[in-house]
């Protein structure tokens, strides 16, 4: 299941209204989007398990966009019981939601993505029974190659069965009593450690391709655009008039 905002329908004449649509935009919103859009990547991605509150849920979003996530997966059965999750970024952010752990692992594995199990610096429990690889600190983390972040629920962590999913195991190194940091926090660390990464050794994750790369500035056009679906549909009939003729 896909949290996504209702399709616009663009119909015949694709390509002139996209183009019409976008230069309606102001100069200063068109360069807003395509800056955004050069630093945007699909090659790393977050999932959530199990992560209920919203404040955090909210946090971990704006982040994403801020770093240049484009995908969040969201592993929540009862996720469409929450509200007012988002501040406006979930704007910007493409949200997946799941309900099975075992297909997002397959998603995701078939996505060529590699499952990172964010943990405590000293995991306790069953993070250090079920899965012996090595936890290593996130500045560690091959950045540059297709990660899947996972965090895990406030009060339990990663799951068992997801945590044996993961390749690697990585933490935050920490230097006070408490090991455990929020959620939210701990992505936002995170995500900045990865851009640090790759500006560090002049290699940028992969960017968006081409078709991504357009989709979502339509995307983000529309979005941009107050009313769009009024101004599509008279886009539309405007230029299904002057071909009549």
């Amino acid at each position: 299941m896909k949290k996504t905002e209702p399709e616009l329908k663009v119909g015949a004449f694709v390509e002139p209204i996209k183009e019409s649509l976008w230069e309606m935009l102001t100069e200063e919103r068109k360069v807003r989007i395509e800056n955004t859009l050069k630093n945007r990547t699909t090659s790393t991605t977050i999932v959530l398990d199990r992560v209920f509150h919203e404040h955090n849920i909210s946090a971990v979003i704006r982040s994403a966009d801020a770093f240049g996530i484009s995908n969040i997966h969201l592993l929540s059965p009862n996720f469409s019981s929450q509200r007012g999750i988002s501040l406006g970024a979930e704007k910007w952010v493409n949200i997946k939601i799941h309900s099975d752990t075992q297909s997002l692992i397959a998603e995701l594995k078939k996505e060529n993505f590699k499952l990172v199990g964010l943990v405590p610096p000293n995991p306790e429990n069953q993070l250090e029974e079920t899965n012996k690889v090595e936890n290593i600190p996130i500045s560690s983390l091959p950045f540059e190659e297709k990660l899947a972040l996972v965090f895990g629920s406030e009060g339990e962590g990663i799951s068992e069965e997801l945590i044996n999913a993961c390749e690697i195991k990585a933490h935050i190194p920490q230097y006070g009593f408490v090991e455990s940091l929020n959620v939210s926090v701990a992505c936002a660390i995170t995500l900045y450690t990865s851009r640090l990464h790759v500006d560090s050794i002049a290699k940028r994750v992969k960017d968006l391709d081409e078709g991504t790369y357009k989709e979502m500035q339509w995307d983000w056009t529309k979005k941009s655009t107050t009313n769009a679906d009024l101004v599509i549909s008279e886009l539309e009939k405007r230029n299904a008039e002057n071909d009549a003729k």
